[in-house]
C-alpha cells in the first residue's frame, strides 16, 4: 500500500513581533508575499503530495486568495488555527482525521516562516519518519548553553555537544501525531510544549534527528530577513 505524504504548513501567528499592521506571512519576499515563498518551495518538493495550511482565524479567505492568485499546486485546503501554535496543529490534525487520512500516512508540520525549503531536508525527514514514527530537523549548537531558573544567575552549563536545537519541519506517522495530541488535549497539555516532537516524545516515542542548516532561517523580526536573502543565496 502507497503511504501518502502530507505537508501540514502553520501561519497561525499575529506577527507582533515582526511588526507592521497584518501577519507577517503577508510581508513582501522580493516580489512575493512570504506565504507564497514558503508553498511554492514546498509544492515543489517531490516527495510532499498534499499540503494542508493552517492559517490564523481572520485570514482565511486572504491565504485562499493568494494560493489562487500565484496557482500553488498541492495545496487541499485552508483550516483556521487555534489561539497557539501548538492548538493550530491540533486544529489541522482534527481536520485531517475529518478526511479520513491513513493512520499510516506521513505529516510533515512545518512553520510557514521558514521560507528556504531544502527538497533534500524534506526527503530525509519522510525517510526518518517511516523507519521511526517520528522526526525532528535539529542543528548542533554552537553556543554554550546556560540552564538558569530564575534567569538571575548561573545554575549550570549543559555539555555543548548534546545540545541540539529544533528546527521545522519535523514529520510522524499520522496515528502517532494525532494520538500523542489527543493525550494531551485531553489532559489540557497541548500548550505546555513549544514544537510537535517535544509533544511526541511525552508519550515515550523515539524522536529521529534529521541534520539541518543555518540557511533554514525563522522570520520572527524584521532583523531576519537579512539572514534570510544570504541563506537565500547559499542554497
Amino acid at each position: 500500500m502507497e503511504i501518502r505524504h502530507v505537508a501540514l504548513v502553520l501561519f497561525g501567528g499575529s506577527g507582533e513581533r515582526f511588526g507592521g499592521n497584518e501577519p507577517k506571512q503577508f510581508v513582501p519576499l522580493g516580489d512575493r508575499p512570504m506565504i507564497a515563498v514558503t508553498l511554492e518551495g514546498l509544492s515543489a518538493c517531490p516527495d510532499i503530495e498534499e499540503i494542508y495550511v493552517v492559517t490564523k482565524d481572520g485570514t482565511v479567505k486572504k491565504t485562499l486568495d493568494l494560493v489562487s492568485r500565484y496557482r500553488i499546486p498541492k495545496v487541499k485546503a485552508i483550516i483556521p488555527g487555534g489561539k497557539t501554535r501548538e492548538r493550530s496543529v491540533y486544529e489541522g490534525i482534527l481536520y485531517l482525521r475529518d478526511i479520513a487520512l491513513p493512520g499510516n500516512a506521513l505529516v510533515l508540520v512545518h512553520d510557514g516562516d521558514r521560507p528556504l525549503i531544502d527538497p533534500r531536508v524534506v526527503k530525509a525527514n519522510f525517510d526518518a519518519a517511516y523507519k521511526t514514527g517520528a522526526a525532528v530537523t535539529a542543528i548542533p549548537s554552537t553556543d554554550s548553553v546556560i540552564e538558569s531558573s530564575f534567569g538571575d544567575k548561573a545554575d549550570r552549563y549543559l555539555p555543548r555537544k548534546e545540545i541540539y536545537l529544533a528546527q521545522t519541519p519535523q514529520t510522524f506517522q499520522f496515528s502517532i501525531l494525532s494520538s500523542s495530541f489527543e493525550h494531551a488535549a485531553k489532559r489540557n497539555r497541548i500548550d505546555d510544549f513549544t514544537d510537535d516532537a517535544s509533544l511526541v516524545k511525552s508519550r515515550g516515542h523515539e524522536i529521529a534527528i534529521v541534520p539541518g542548516s543555518r540557511e533554514n532561517v525563522k522570520i520572527t523580526t524584521r532583523f531576519d530577513l537579512a539572514s534570510y536573502f544570504e541563506g537565500r543565496r547559499n542554497l
